[in-house]
């Protein structure tokens, strides 16, 4: 039996929960080649994606695709044919009908597709990088991505310290007396950068984002402002001293408090609504603007909407932080969203020809790739782009 086939065969019999160890073992062989191998997987245990491809089926002869299809599954599983597990052969059928050329991408695509992928190749756009900008509290500006490592400046009595694409502030214990001065980190899009604060707290910043701190930390608290994504890891030993100072987070009318904690804060002005996900320790939500607080433990996302209510849910953490570790993940994503991480990560602009239809993605690919190799995995949903200098336009 040709690859194609049996790829095909063993993923419907996994919808049936009907592997054994080998056939489990190839697939999962199968799967690890190839991001695009894992992505359409995904989709296919997705039931709005079966739901999709369905509809378009409509001009094939039901009772003949029927009967292909219902013997390939076994007589004691056709007797289990019901509202519960129809999605299943739904999606048998759906790959039946597309076969080898929709699971095996490269080698069954179709000519204009392939002259797509060759368009994006030939416009690509390069990954971003550790790119960001330091303000000193004089408004003195150092571009750090071409700045050697070394010592780059003393405020009060912290030294600042460029370490391998990290900036490092190693601070004495701050005086009663010493002006506390003010610096600011920014990323561009295109951008990433990791920060160690005076207290030894780290902070990654995302495309697109800034963070505002003191030199050195002082009084009954430790304060930052910050926009755009942030991931945080507040240092414990930082809070050993008696006055145990918390440390808070000021954000587009939100203040996140903290004593010791790992965090994400997705806070970008052309999103819908702040996020707020705790890795570990407890973490303080409140909305200034309407005097509303709630606490959230490990694995729980804080959402503020325009409403300005705060609700919690439980998430998957991974998909959270996928950025900070170097990926881009998705779940049930708009194509909107999809598309607004792709324009900071590689510094493009993204316009839309006609009304974008509604379909959600799912996946998972390192972001140190050319967009074209996410555009390419993007466009086996039936969208296409096409590349223009540092602009995307998505045509249906």
């Amino acid at each position: 039996m040709k690859e194609p086939q049996k790829i095909a065969d063993l993923i419907i019999k996994f919808l049936h929960n009907n592997l054994d160890t080998e056939e489990k073992a190839i697939l999962d062989e199968w799967l690890s080649k190839s991001e695009k191998n894992r992505l359409m997987f995904e989709r296919i245990k997705n039931r709005d994606y079966i739901k999709e491809k369905l509809s378009t089926f409509n001009q094939i002869d039901p009772e003949h695709l029927w009967d292909k299809i219902i013997h390939r599954i076994p007589y004691q599983k056709r007797l289990l044919l019901n509202s519960r597990n129809w999605y299943r052969h739904a999606a048998a059928a759906i790959i039946f009908i597309t076969g080898a050329s929709v699971l095996l991408y490269n080698s069954y695509q179709h000519v204009k597709m392939t002259a797509q992928a060759d368009i994006l190749r030939n416009h690509d756009l390069l990954p971003g990088g550790n790119r960001a900008t330091l303000t000193l509290g004089d408004g003195t500006q150092i571009v750090l991505d071409s700045t050697r490592n070394g010592n780059l400046s003393k405020q009060g009595n912290t030294a600042i310290l460029k370490i391998d694409n990290q900036l490092v502030y190693n601070s004495a214990k701050a005086k009663k007396s010493e002006q506390i001065l003010y610096n600011t980190v920014t990323t561009p899009r295109g951008g990433q950068y990791q920060i160690a604060l005076p207290d030894g707290s780290l902070v990654w910043l995302n495309a697109a984002s800034s963070i505002t701190f003191p030199t050195a930390f002082k009084g009954k608290e430790r304060r930052i402002k910050i926009s755009g994504e942030v991931y945080l890891e507040v240092s414990k030993l930082a809070l050993s001293n008696k006055d145990k100072m918390p440390f808070i987070v000021e954000l587009n009318g939100v203040e996140v408090r903290v004593l010791g904690t790992r965090f994400n804060i997705n806070a970008y002005e052309d999103e819908r609504e702040v996020k707020v996900t705790l890795l570990e320790g407890s973490v303080n939500v409140k909305n200034l603007y309407v005097d509303e607080a709630k606490t959230i433990e490990p694995g729980e996302q804080a959402i503020l909407g325009s409403s300005g209510n705060i609700d919690t849910k439980l998430v998957d953490i991974e998909e959270a932080v996928a950025w900070k570790n170097g990926y881009f993940q998705f779940e049930n994503a708009s194509l909107q969203s999809v598309m607004r991480q792709i324009s900071r990560w590689y510094d493009v602009n993204v316009s839309y020809e006609g009304n974008p239809r509604k379909r959600q993605f799912g996946g998972k690919i390192k972001r140190d790739v050319n967009a074209s190799e996410i555009l390419k995995i993007l466009e086996e949903s039936n969208v296409h782009f096409d590349i223009q200098g540092k602009n995307i336009i998505v045509k249906p």
